[in-house]
Protein backbone atom coordinates (compact mmCIF):
# COMPACT_ATOMS: atom_id res chain seq x y z
CA UNK A 1 0.00 0.00 0.00
CA UNK A 2 1.60 3.27 -1.12
CA UNK A 3 0.87 6.84 -0.07
CA UNK A 4 -2.31 8.25 -1.53
CA UNK A 5 -4.64 11.09 -0.47
CA UNK A 6 -7.63 8.81 -0.81
CA UNK A 7 -8.26 5.92 1.57
CA UNK A 8 -6.28 2.70 1.30
CA UNK A 9 -8.13 -0.46 0.22
CA UNK A 10 -7.19 -3.97 1.32
CA UNK A 11 -6.88 -7.01 -0.95
CA UNK A 12 -6.14 -10.67 -0.27
CA UNK A 13 -4.23 -12.64 -2.91
CA UNK A 14 -4.28 -16.46 -2.87
CA UNK A 15 -0.86 -17.70 -4.03
CA UNK A 16 -2.26 -21.13 -4.96
CA UNK A 17 -5.34 -20.16 -6.96
CA UNK A 18 -4.11 -16.75 -8.05
CA UNK A 19 -7.41 -15.21 -6.93
CA UNK A 20 -7.40 -11.67 -5.55
CA UNK A 21 -10.30 -10.63 -3.32
CA UNK A 22 -11.22 -7.20 -2.03
CA UNK A 23 -11.34 -7.23 1.77
CA UNK A 24 -12.00 -3.53 2.26
CA UNK A 25 -13.13 -0.85 -0.18
CA UNK A 26 -11.66 2.52 0.72
CA UNK A 27 -14.23 5.15 1.82
CA UNK A 28 -17.09 2.69 1.21
CA UNK A 29 -16.55 0.00 3.86
CA UNK A 30 -14.44 1.92 6.40
CA UNK A 31 -13.81 5.64 6.89
CA UNK A 32 -10.15 5.30 7.93
CA UNK A 33 -7.03 4.01 6.16
CA UNK A 34 -5.53 0.75 7.48
CA UNK A 35 -1.79 0.44 8.05
CA UNK A 36 0.79 -1.79 9.79
CA UNK A 37 -0.85 -5.05 8.68
CA UNK A 38 -0.37 -8.38 10.44
CA UNK A 39 -2.13 -11.73 10.11
CA UNK A 40 -3.49 -13.38 13.24
CA UNK A 41 -1.81 -16.68 14.11
CA UNK A 42 -4.81 -18.69 12.92
CA UNK A 43 -5.19 -16.66 9.71
CA UNK A 44 -8.81 -15.90 10.54
CA UNK A 45 -8.37 -12.15 10.67
CA UNK A 46 -6.08 -9.37 9.59
CA UNK A 47 -4.94 -6.95 12.29
CA UNK A 48 -4.11 -3.34 11.48
CA UNK A 49 -3.76 0.14 12.97
CA UNK A 50 -5.84 3.13 11.82
CA UNK A 51 -5.80 6.80 12.85
CA UNK A 52 -9.27 7.24 14.36
CA UNK A 53 -10.11 10.47 16.17
CA UNK A 54 -6.33 11.17 16.29
CA UNK A 55 -5.63 7.94 18.13
CA UNK A 56 -3.66 4.99 16.72
CA UNK A 57 -6.43 2.42 17.10
CA UNK A 58 -5.85 -1.33 16.76
CA UNK A 59 -8.47 -2.95 14.52
CA UNK A 60 -9.19 -6.30 12.92
CA UNK A 61 -10.98 -7.47 9.80
CA UNK A 62 -12.54 -10.87 9.12
CA UNK A 63 -10.26 -12.52 6.54
CA UNK A 64 -13.06 -14.64 5.06
CA UNK A 65 -15.93 -12.15 4.93
CA UNK A 66 -13.95 -8.93 4.55
CA UNK A 67 -15.28 -5.60 5.78
CA UNK A 68 -18.63 -5.88 4.03
CA UNK A 69 -21.18 -3.10 3.54
CA UNK A 70 -21.06 -0.63 6.41
CA UNK A 71 -17.86 -2.19 7.71
CA UNK A 72 -19.57 -4.85 9.87
CA UNK A 73 -16.54 -7.10 9.38
CA UNK A 74 -14.20 -4.51 10.94
CA UNK A 75 -13.73 -4.48 14.73
CA UNK A 76 -12.09 -1.54 16.50
CA UNK A 77 -10.24 -3.18 19.39
CA UNK A 78 -8.91 -0.04 21.12
CA UNK A 79 -10.61 3.36 21.26
CA UNK A 80 -8.56 5.37 23.78
CA UNK A 81 -4.84 6.14 23.66
CA UNK A 82 -2.56 4.96 20.87
CA UNK A 83 -1.44 1.39 20.29
CA UNK A 84 1.04 -0.69 18.31
CA UNK A 85 0.87 -4.45 17.84
CA UNK A 86 4.00 -6.50 18.61
CA UNK A 87 2.79 -10.10 18.59
CA UNK A 88 0.13 -12.66 19.47
CA UNK A 89 0.23 -15.19 22.30
CA UNK A 90 -0.89 -18.80 22.05
CA UNK A 91 -4.01 -17.92 24.01
CA UNK A 92 -5.01 -15.38 21.37
CA UNK A 93 -4.09 -12.40 23.54
CA UNK A 94 -2.28 -9.61 21.72
CA UNK A 95 1.01 -8.07 22.88
CA UNK A 96 0.64 -4.33 22.36
CA UNK A 97 2.31 -1.14 23.47
CA UNK A 98 -0.01 1.59 24.70
CA UNK A 99 0.70 5.28 25.17
CA UNK A 100 -1.13 8.57 25.54
CA UNK A 101 -0.61 12.22 26.43
CA UNK A 102 -0.41 11.02 30.04
CA UNK A 103 2.13 8.19 29.78
CA UNK A 104 5.00 6.91 27.59
CA UNK A 105 4.67 3.48 25.93
CA UNK A 106 4.29 0.40 28.12
CA UNK A 107 3.52 -3.19 27.15
CA UNK A 108 0.09 -4.72 27.71
CA UNK A 109 -1.63 -8.03 27.05
CA UNK A 110 -4.86 -7.22 25.24
CA UNK A 111 -7.64 -9.79 25.02
CA UNK A 112 -8.45 -11.00 21.52
CA UNK A 113 -11.68 -9.00 21.42
CA UNK A 114 -10.11 -5.87 22.92
CA UNK A 115 -12.39 -6.07 25.95
CA UNK A 116 -9.67 -6.13 28.61
CA UNK A 117 -5.98 -5.29 28.96
CA UNK A 118 -3.32 -6.14 31.54
CA UNK A 119 -0.22 -4.01 31.92
CA UNK A 120 2.99 -6.08 32.07
CA UNK A 121 5.75 -3.45 32.10
CA UNK A 122 6.09 -0.51 34.46
CA UNK A 123 9.27 1.18 33.30
CA UNK A 124 7.91 4.69 33.81
CA UNK A 125 5.74 4.26 36.91
CA UNK A 126 8.17 5.75 39.43
CA UNK A 127 9.15 8.71 37.25
CA UNK A 128 5.51 9.49 36.40
CA UNK A 129 4.54 9.42 40.08
CA UNK A 130 6.99 12.27 40.60
CA UNK A 131 5.92 14.28 37.54
CA UNK A 132 3.06 16.79 37.38
CA UNK A 133 1.15 16.51 34.11
CA UNK A 134 -1.56 18.67 32.61
CA UNK A 135 -5.12 17.38 32.48
CA UNK A 136 -6.10 16.44 28.92
CA UNK A 137 -9.40 17.24 27.27
CA UNK A 138 -10.77 16.82 23.76
CA UNK A 139 -12.81 19.60 22.17
CA UNK A 140 -14.59 19.99 18.85
CA UNK A 141 -15.62 23.18 17.10
CA UNK A 142 -17.30 23.92 13.78
CA UNK A 143 -15.03 25.01 10.95
CA UNK A 144 -15.89 27.62 8.28
CA UNK A 145 -17.33 24.93 5.97
CA UNK A 146 -19.31 23.25 8.72
CA UNK A 147 -16.67 20.55 9.31
CA UNK A 148 -16.01 19.34 12.86
CA UNK A 149 -12.50 20.45 13.89
CA UNK A 150 -11.04 18.23 16.64
CA UNK A 151 -8.43 19.62 19.04
CA UNK A 152 -6.70 18.66 22.27
CA UNK A 153 -6.68 21.02 25.25
CA UNK A 154 -4.05 20.35 27.90
CA UNK A 155 -4.25 22.43 31.07
CA UNK A 156 -1.16 23.75 32.88
CA UNK A 157 0.46 20.95 34.88
CA UNK A 158 -0.13 20.56 38.59
CA UNK A 159 -3.49 22.35 38.85
CA UNK A 160 -6.65 20.88 40.33
CA UNK A 161 -9.91 21.21 38.39
CA UNK A 162 -11.04 23.84 40.93
CA UNK A 163 -7.87 25.85 40.33
CA UNK A 164 -8.31 25.56 36.58
CA UNK A 165 -11.88 26.89 36.82
CA UNK A 166 -11.02 29.86 39.06
CA UNK A 167 -11.84 33.18 37.29
CA UNK A 168 -8.63 34.65 38.71
CA UNK A 169 -6.48 31.93 37.18
CA UNK A 170 -4.85 33.01 33.91
CA UNK A 171 -2.37 31.09 31.77
CA UNK A 172 -0.62 31.75 28.47
CA UNK A 173 -1.87 29.59 25.60
CA UNK A 174 0.46 27.73 23.22
CA UNK A 175 -1.30 26.79 19.96
CA UNK A 176 0.45 23.84 18.26
CA UNK A 177 -0.13 22.69 14.68
CA UNK A 178 1.18 19.45 13.20
CA UNK A 179 2.98 19.14 9.87
CA UNK A 180 1.85 17.32 6.76
CA UNK A 181 0.69 17.04 4.06
CA UNK A 182 -1.05 14.30 6.02
CA UNK A 183 -0.83 13.73 9.76
CA UNK A 184 -2.44 14.57 13.08
CA UNK A 185 -1.60 15.55 16.62
CA UNK A 186 -2.36 12.24 18.27
CA UNK A 187 -3.04 11.00 21.78
CA UNK A 188 0.50 9.71 22.28
CA UNK A 189 3.72 10.44 24.16
CA UNK A 190 5.66 12.32 21.51
CA UNK A 191 9.41 12.42 22.13
CA UNK A 192 9.96 15.25 19.65
CA UNK A 193 6.95 17.50 20.17
CA UNK A 194 5.56 16.62 23.59
CA UNK A 195 2.67 18.90 24.44
CA UNK A 196 3.10 18.11 28.13
CA UNK A 197 6.45 19.97 28.04
CA UNK A 198 4.50 23.18 27.47
CA UNK A 199 2.04 22.31 30.22
CA UNK A 200 4.95 21.69 32.60
CA UNK A 201 6.18 25.22 31.84
CA UNK A 202 2.85 26.72 32.90
CA UNK A 203 1.15 26.94 29.49
CA UNK A 204 -2.28 25.81 28.50
CA UNK A 205 -1.86 23.94 25.19
CA UNK A 206 -4.21 23.73 22.23
CA UNK A 207 -3.22 21.00 19.75
CA UNK A 208 -5.33 21.66 16.66
CA UNK A 209 -6.12 18.97 14.10
CA UNK A 210 -7.10 21.25 11.25
CA UNK A 211 -9.23 20.19 8.27
CA UNK A 212 -7.59 17.34 6.39
CA UNK A 213 -5.90 15.80 9.43
CA UNK A 214 -5.74 12.02 9.25
CA UNK A 215 -7.79 11.38 12.39
CA UNK A 216 -10.85 12.51 10.44
CA UNK A 217 -12.83 10.14 8.19
CA UNK A 218 -11.08 9.62 4.82
CA UNK A 219 -13.82 11.33 2.74
CA UNK A 220 -13.05 14.50 4.72
CA UNK A 221 -9.25 14.11 4.59
CA UNK A 222 -8.87 13.42 0.88
CA UNK A 223 -10.38 16.58 -0.67
CA UNK A 224 -8.40 18.80 1.73
CA UNK A 225 -5.14 17.00 0.92
CA UNK A 226 -5.80 17.11 -2.82
CA UNK A 227 -6.53 20.83 -2.57
CA UNK A 228 -3.25 21.70 -0.89
CA UNK A 229 -1.00 19.20 -2.71
CA UNK A 230 0.72 21.05 -5.61
CA UNK A 231 0.46 19.57 -9.10
CA UNK A 232 3.68 18.20 -10.58
CA UNK A 233 5.49 20.53 -12.97
CA UNK A 234 7.74 19.77 -15.91
CA UNK A 235 11.49 20.19 -15.32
Amino acid sequence: MGWRPRGKPLFSHDLVSGETRTLLKAEEHFDHSPGTLRWSNDGARLLFVADIRSRASLCSIDAAKGAGPGGEGVTVLTSEGSHALHGECGSGSLLVSSQSFMAPPELYLLSADGGSARQITFFNRERLSETALGRVGEITCEGPSGDAIQSWLIRPAGLSEEEEASPSRKAPLAVIYHGGPQGSTGDDWQFRWNLQSYASAGFAVLGVNFRGSTGEPTPTVAPRTAHRTPAPTAP
